[in-house]
């Protein structure tokens, strides 16, 4: 419920700002969101096959 761009910077009513908001705080609004990275491809590309992949890009 962050939003910077609103009033006390929350945007559920609330009377009085909350802080400090990087630390432990009675924010009943609060919820952990937990995130999970995707599971992507190894770097299998090296330097030179970025350089080629590049280069082919303007070839005539």
């Amino acid at each position: 419920y962050l939003d910077p761009g609103v009033r006390f910077e929350c945007s559920q009513p609330i009377t009085e700002p909350i802080s400090p908001k990087d630390a432990g705080n009675d924010c009943r609004y609060f919820e952990v969101r937990t995130t999970v990275e995707k599971m992507t491809t190894t770097g299998s590309e090296k330097p030179q096959d970025a350089r080629d992949a590049f280069d082919n890009l303007f070839k005539k």
